[in-house]
């Protein structure tokens, strides 16, 4: 399984501090590769893809803290099911 960052388009100015916190890959979205806008996303989505690259789902961490134990299960069930 492999996590990345991707920064949206014309936030380019936060990438040193969005990486910081974590040992992620930051990818920069671009117009033309345009995936926020393809992935439908929204501030903090975790968009799931399977080793494929297909949509398995997506996870708002905005809506869903993961500081509550059930939403942090809810997300590992997520990302478990893009390896099956």
């Amino acid at each position: 399984m492999q996590l990345h960052i991707i920064n949206e388009v014309g936030y380019e100015h936060g990438q040193e501090d969005m990486a910081a916190p974590v040992d992620l890959p930051l990818l920069q979205d671009t117009f033309e590769q345009k995936a926020w806008l393809d992935w439908n996303v929204t501030y903090r989505d975790v968009v799931v893809l399977d080793e494929s690259g297909n949509h398995v789902g997506v996870y708002n961490l905005t809506n869903n803290d993961l500081a509550d134990s059930a939403n942090r299960e809810a997300l590992e069930d997520l990302l478990m099911s893009a390896m099956d």
